[in-house]
């Protein structure tokens, strides 16, 4: 299966995940040496940054598109889900 892993720090499930057969396409941890750590031992596929900064929407057809993470948060209707 294909996953992706959000807060990866060094990678520990990843590897496990991995070695039980699945393949992480994407990974995201704002941690710089748990991303060199993940790198040195999983794969070059992680994101080093904050997850706010991240800009990637799927839309219905299943491309990646860039979107700003800070509007897309305006958008949610109940204020008790906002940061704001």
């Amino acid at each position: 299966m294909k996953i992706i892993s959000l807060f990866s720090g060094a990678g520990g499930l990843d590897l496990g995940l991995v070695q039980s057969g699945h393949t992480v396409v994407w990974a995201n941890d704002n941690d710089f040496d748990a991303c060199e750590t993940y790198r040195n031992n999983i794969g070059e596929h992680i994101v080093c940054d904050d997850i706010e900064n991240i800009k990637i929407n799927i839309g219905a057809n299943n491309k990646a598109k860039a979107v700003n993470m800070k509007s897309a948060e305006s958008k949610i209707p109940n204020k008790a889900f906002r940061k704001s």
